[in-house]
């Protein structure tokens, strides 16, 4: 998957174009360094058309993100454990 970096500043771009879209909410998310990220699998792709031209200023993230542990939890997937009797 690739990514494309969204600095502060164009996440405050990135903010009002969402303000402007019903139903629809463009998302950076923070890597463990703090840097602002977003899926560039939006390019080219219709439904996300009223980003396309801020998508295009962004610049690509080299590599694969490293997420805080807090946004790599998924309590869907937790197992509960039985606490032994004492």
């Amino acid at each position: 998957m690739s990514w494309l970096i969204v600095t502060p500043e164009q996440n405050t771009e990135l903010n009002a174009i969402n303000a402007t879209q019903s139903g629809k909410d463009c998302t950076a998310l923070a890597t463990v360094d703090g840097v602002l990220v977003t899926n560039a699998d939006k390019i080219g792709d219709v439904y996300w058309s009223a980003y396309q031209d801020f998508l295009a200023t962004l610049s690509p993230f080299d590599g694969e993100p490293i997420w805080p542990a807090s946004q790599n939890n998924n309590t869907d997937e937790l197992i509960p454990t039985e606490e032994p009797n004492t």
